[in-house]
């Protein structure tokens, strides 16, 4: 994957799925058979690309047979109909693995999750980190930028001379950073731009006039149609659409902003819909309440009666 193909196929909604376990035990195996089903239904709805095992795929809670078990799963599930982007975590060690395996996977591009190693991190370490990462193996790379990962400008376009560093996700929410980098982009050479990516759909309309691509999104697990119905809003500048599909899916993104709602959220969703037969996830996270599943109910059914 290189800078010459990578637009084409990273445009629109990137899904992040969750990965399902068969019960609640917090020993539980992957569930494979409902991971595959949600492959199934993301690239059946058109959904251009997917990113298993990152943050919404519990990625801290994996061990590495079970990562390369979900991202080899997610390969050919998509057998070319989506672009698949391994998510690369965890320890310097652990993450150049992965790296690594994502090739042998036949994964053309991953993302480099750089995590909180507990006490925070400087740009420079963030900068470190995806070097060491991006050069770990012969496919394409996207940064991640997050307020615990703070790349500055002059970092990301220090990464963005590596030749298989391929895309940057911005998803502090900070759009004067993400407008500054891609200026400082449209002047650069054009084998040496890259592809900015939103990170969540609710600024996705801002990012996209700033020149983001794409966006990640877990609603997309629950909502495909209006994810792809968002992208292709945004692509005609149809602000009142834009503005109807946001509503349609505020709900879901105030349950998912309350702590430590946001994937035991899309698990319920999945659950209810007969995706996954559990919406269990591992400790540190926990189910939802009886209210909060409740809800997720109420707004299926909304979304369906529409």
């Amino acid at each position: 994957m290189d800078r010459a193909t990578l637009p084409a196929r990273l445009a629109g909604p990137i899904a992040y799925p969750p990965t399902p376990f068969t019960d609640d035990d917090p020993e539980a195996p992957v569930d494979l058979d409902a991971f595959r089903h949600l492959i199934r239904r993301l690239v059946e709805h058109g959904v251009p690309a997917v990113t298993p095992c990152g943050g919404t795929g519990e990625c801290f809670s994996l061990s590495m047979d079970e990562w390369q078990a979900v991202t080899e799963a997610a390969v050919q599930e998509a057998n070319g109909r989506a672009l698949v982007l391994a998510s690369v975590s965890g320890s310097i060690g652990r993450a150049t693995a992965q790296a690594r395996a994502a090739q042998r996977l036949g994964c053309p591009a991953a993302q480099i999750t750089t995590v909180d190693p507990m006490f925070g991190m400087t740009g420079a370490g963030a900068e470190r980190y995806a070097r060491a990462v991006a050069g770990a193996a012969g496919i394409g790379f996207m940064l991640y930028r997050t307020a615990a990962a703070p790349l500055s400008v002059p970092a990301a376009c220090r990464l963005a001379e590596i030749g298989n560093v391929v895309a940057v996700k911005e998803e502090s929410g900070d759009l004067l950073w993400f407008r500054e980098f891609m200026a400082a982009q449209r002047g650069a050479a054009p084998d040496r731009r890259l592809t900015g990516v939103c990170g969540g759909e609710g600024l996705f309309p801002y990012y996209a006039l700033e020149g983001a691509a794409a966006f990640s999104t877990g609603a997309v697990n629950l909502a495909p149609a209006l994810s792809m119905e968002l992208w292709q809003a945004v692509s005609a500048g149809d602000r009142q659409r834009i503005g109807t599909v946001q509503d349609r899916l505020a709900p879901l993104a105030a349950l998912r902003a309350k702590p430590g709602r946001s994937i035991p959220a899309v698990k319920e969703g999945l659950r209810l819909l007969g995706v996954f037969a559990s919406s269990a996830c591992r400790p540190p996270l926990a189910a939802l309440s009886a209210e909060e599943s409740a809800q997720v109910a109420a707004m299926l059914r909304s979304w369906e009666a529409r």
